[in-house]
């Protein structure tokens, strides 16, 4: 089963030089999420080296599911154009634990740029594994899928499905959608 967003820009009345298209499958027992993404070489910024980084300065791609095991918790899945990784699991957003090194290692990642220069064309693979999450059917994945760059010179944010709050908040819930539904609400 696949399913393919593109990402729409909230919290702004400006129009952003940023497309992402996301496309999500399930095969081998995990979650594949590939991120494509075009924007303006003002939306472009790629600081983050390190997991653990706090990659949604970046340019970032970001996956947030709910848990399998306690539907009360989440994890996101926050990945710099440079593959590295910002994981964390919990009920809320001051209520999160940070993924060990071990947790880390067992989410697969790559990054490629296929473009530098005044537009920045780069794709971000991230499998995780159905096992991770506690979910094994792709009919009950529930999650958002994002794109943000807060520290960029052009600072915006996208999103899958859409969230009902006045300012940016990718930790939102109650916004999570089934991802592989046929037709769903944007």
């Amino acid at each position: 089963m696949s399913k393919t967003y593109d990402l729409i820009t909230r919290w702004s009345d400006e129009p952003i030089d940023c497309k992402t298209r996301v496309g999500c499958t399930f095969e081998r027992n995990s979650f594949i999420f590939t991120f494509d993404v075009d924007e303006a070489a003002a939306c472009f910024r790629q600081a983050c080296r390190c997991d653990g980084d706090p990659c949604w300065e970046d340019s970032c791609v970001e996956v947030f599911l709910q848990s399998g095991r306690d539907k009360a918790q989440y994890f996101n899945f926050e990945c710099s154009s440079s593959g590295a990784m910002l994981g964390e699991v919990g009920v809320g957003r001051g209520e999160r634990r940070r993924f060990s090194a071990d947790e880390y290692g067992v989410i697969k990642r790559e990054a490629t740029f296929l473009e530098r220069g005044e537009r920045v064309r780069w794709r971000l693979k991230v499998a995780i594994p159905a096992h991770f999450i506690g979910v094994y059917d792709e009919k009950t994945l529930r999650g958002n899928l994002y794109k943000c760059g807060s520290k960029a010179a052009c600072v915006h944010y996208q999103s899958a499905f859409d969230i009902g709050s006045d300012k940016p908040d990718f930790h939102r819930p109650e916004s999570f959608r089934a991802i592989f539904e046929e037709e769903e609400m944007r």
